[in-house]
């Protein structure tokens, strides 16, 4: 999955006045954060985490492990805070609308 430069662009700009939703602790990944992490993406389809992590690398590594794990897109990364993103799927969006559409919407 990859987004295109604006596409990004306006998913930071969406996720500027987000607050971090999950807050992963020295304990690192469990299968319970990831399972949380999930629930939280299928919910808003763009979520920011905070990893209390001191070590840059192992920070780094365990985002790419997140995205990994549950097929979801780093729009960015400042400091101990990562957005990440998911399109949510046709069964996943019922009832609501994309992060994307409300951000063109706000706009006109």
């Amino acid at each position: 999955m990859s987004t295109t430069t604006p596409t990004k662009r306006q998913l930071k700009a969406a996720a500027h006045h987000l607050n971090p939703l999950v807050i992963i602790g020295q304990q690192g990944l469990s299968p319970q954060v990831l399972k949380q992490i999930d629930g939280r993406v299928r919910d808003h389809e763009l979520v920011k985490i905070k990893l209390a992590i001191e070590d840059r690398a192992q920070r780094k590594r365990m985002i790419g492990a997140i995205c990994a794990s549950l097929s979801l897109e780093l729009v960015q990364s400042i400091g101990k805070t990562a957005t990440l993103y998911r399109k949510a799927g046709p069964d996943e969006n019922e009832g609501r609308h994309s992060v994307l559409t409300l951000r063109e919407c706000r706009r006109a």
